[in-house]
């Protein structure tokens, strides 16, 4: 699986805990923890890679990451409109 894909999956799952966690306003714990491992994990793959990238492409690492996981999002939806 590509690097973006998963990324652009914990991002969706980590939204999705936290919405569910705070629907009502009655905060329910496990998705609340489940949501914020997400986050975590998000940000310690974004931290591997960039410290297993090279020092001359680590500026533009972040940007690039972060239109990965947009263009994996739009694909994402693209794909749930045709299902339905």
């Amino acid at each position: 699986m590509h690097w973006a894909s998963i990324l652009t999956a914990l991002a969706l799952a980590s939204i999705s805990a936290f919405l569910v966690a705070f629907q009502g306003w009655s905060v329910q714990p496990a998705l609340l923890v489940s949501g914020g491992i997400a986050v975590v994990l998000i940000l310690v793959l974004i931290g591997i890679l960039m410290s297993l990238s090279k020092p001359e492409h680590r500026r533009g690492l972040a940007r690039e990451i972060l239109v990965a996981m947009q263009g994996e999002f739009k694909e994402m939806l693209r794909h749930m409109r045709i299902k339905r």
